[in-house]
């Protein structure tokens, strides 16, 4: 399941300590930089299925992270006991910068597919 951290301005996405990340205490399996996406704002407090754009990079590297589909969705279904189609949920990762400062984000999704994965 790919996952972004927005570079912006303030935040050079360079500066995080990527063995510190967890989407809903899942770690990722891998990751890379590179400008793919511009920030929503605000940042937090999504809840509804279009709290996003699609607008392509903006100039600033983004941390791009990959998670287990199957991982998530268990993490899912033991926190909501259970889904529907089209059903928005928001996601919270968490993680640290190198200097230790503690930050988190958060993103929608949408179920097509409730039970599968």
């Amino acid at each position: 399941m790919p996952v972004a951290i927005l570079g912006t301005e303030d935040l050079d996405v360079r500066d995080i300590q990527v063995n510190s990340i967890n989407l809903m205490g899942v770690e990722p399996l891998r990751w890379s930089y590179e400008d793919v996406a511009t920030p929503f704002e605000p940042f937090t407090g999504k809840r509804c299925a279009y709290d996003c754009n699609r607008l392509g990079g903006d100039g600033f590297p983004d941390l791009t992270l990959k998670f287990k589909r199957t991982e998530i969705v268990d993490k899912i279904m033991k926190k909501y006991g259970s889904v529907r189609r089209d059903q928005v949920i928001v996601l919270k990762l968490k993680g640290k910068l190198k200097d230790g400062t503690r930050f988190y984000g958060e993103d929608v999704v949408i179920i097509k597919k409730p039970g599968s994965y």
